[in-house]
């Protein structure tokens, strides 16, 4: 005998139970019958209502990348300032790489694709998110044993644009450098470069940096390096750029200053100068140069326009009878291209300026801005710096510093609750510690760091 006689066995078994099954298939007793026939059908419903079941799955699941796909690509459209039908046709065109074509919420055979921008809810606000969804009508077949005569498998997916910051430094176009002995403390806001490609950011030297974070759009030298930047500080290459608070004055057209009509004279030392309002439509047309400790001059809270003129202060003092609750002043360089003047404030001075919310007279958008320098067009990286910020510990400046197309130097200033520097390029060589913690009392907008990303 080979082996066991285990297959023998089987055998028997498998005659007799095709015996048992052949003899309640032909019992003619009802009770046996109809439990057979129940069982038959539940056995096979369940099998087949399974397999329909993975079915939908699997749609729900095609479904749902696409939705993810299309919310991404409306939110997207949407935030470069795009029309909303353009967002739409957007998100649109994404599901339909994705393969599901459809009019907008309309059917298209069984399949329908809605882009919607979601206008209650939290996430309605001035950066709403936006909706796809997508719905596929399914074929039913055993389904139908247990009751089920339609079934639509939908899928959903809300993407909205999320803001990180605020930034309390941001180079627009070159690299942001942070060099020599450079300590900085920003334990609330980040230091950002818009600059692509390779030194957006490059920190060297003996620099030691405490930000919030680093947010370079390239790349970021030297930031590994953890004796310049201090952990926890991150920092982040080929990021997305961050946003421009000060943007809106780009694209204000400034009135020109000739002649007497126009313009001012200083006061004599240790006067009062006058701000521009709507009766003293005026500017200071020559520079303004404090060289001796005895040099003074008082601002009270308006706005100053100098125009192809000079802001330097040496020495001696400029003060200000401001507070930081919305009471302050806004320096304005403006001028024919070229000849707008420089911004120079050395340590050895005395400077106290506050930005303030009341600073509109000129112009809406100088809320907030401390000094505020004209995009020249042909200063960056042609000049040296056009705006030197070299404060010491008689130095209180306060508010947004805004020169788009100048090359800035900040070796910081005495104490600070509100420090926001956005220049062309960026050089900081010094000891500062930044922080908005009172920008918003004095209207100073901060950037931000915006990203598109699902939220539902």
């Amino acid at each position: 005998m080979r082996g066991s006689g285990r297959p023998n066995l089987w055998r028997t078994v498998s005659r007799r139970a095709a015996n048992l099954l052949a003899r309640l298939r032909n019992n003619r007793r009802g009770a046996v019958a109809v439990g057979f026939g129940v069982t038959v059908v539940g056995f096979l419903g369940l099998a087949g209502i399974a397999t329909e079941a993975g079915y939908w799955y699997s749609a729900h699941r095609k479904g749902q990348n696409a939705a993810d796909a299309a919310a991404l690509a409306a939110a997207t459209e949407a935030d470069k300032g795009v029309s909303d039908s353009n967002a739409r046709g957007t998100g649109l065109a994404s599901a339909q790489r994705n393969g599901f074509t459809s009019g907008l919420c309309s059917y298209t055979g069984s399949v329908r694709v809605c882009i919607n921008k979601l206008t209650t809810g939290s996430y309605s606000s001035s950066s709403p998110g936006w909706e796809a969804i997508v719905d596929q009508v399914q074929t039913i077949t055993f389904a139908r044993i247990f009751g089920i005569t339609s079934k639509t498998v939908s899928s959903r997916a809300v993407a909205a644009i999320q803001q990180s910051g605020p930034a309390c430094v941001l180079s627009l176009s070159d690299t942001l450098k942070i060099t020599g002995a450079f300590t900085v403390t920003a334990n609330d806001c980040v230091f950002a470069s818009n600059k692509k490609g390779a030194d957006s950011i490059d920190t060297r030297g003996n620099s030691s940096i405490h930000a919030l974070m680093l947010n370079a759009s390239g790349q970021c030298d030297n930031c590994d390096d953890t004796d310049n930047v201090i952990p926890p500080t991150t920092y982040t290459e080929y990021g997305r750029d961050t946003t421009n608070p000060f943007v809106a004055l780009d694209s204000v057209s400034w009135p020109g200053f000739h002649g007497t009509s126009q313009c001012q004279d200083y006061p004599a030392n240790g006067g009062t100068l006058s701000p521009y309002t709507a009766t003293n439509q005026k500017a200071y047309c020559t520079d303004l140069h404090l060289s001796n400790s005895t040099d003074a001059f008082v601002l009270v809270p308006g706005t100053y326009v100098f125009y192809n003129a000079n802001f330097i202060v040496n020495n001696g003092s400029v003060t200000c009878h401001c507070n930081a609750s919305g009471s302050g002043v806004s320096i304005v360089l403006l001028g024919n291209g070229g000849s707008v003047g420089s911004i120079d404030i050395n340590a050895t001075a005395t400077v106290t300026l506050n930005a303030g919310t009341n600073t509109t007279a000129l112009n809406a958008n100088l809320a907030g801005v401390l000094f505020y320098r004209q995009d020249a067009r042909d200063d960056l990286g042609t000049s040296g710096y056009e705006v030197a910020i070299n404060g010491g510990a008689t130095t209180v400046l306060q508010g947004g510093f805004y020169f788009p197309r100048a090359d800035g130097k900040y070796n910081g200033n005495a104490t600070s609750t509100c420090t926001v520097i956005v220049g062309g390029s960026i050089m900081m060589n010094g000891d500062a510690t930044f922080s908005t913690d009172h920008c918003s009392d004095m209207g100073t907008g901060t950037g931000r760091i915006r990203s598109v990303a699902l939220v539902e």
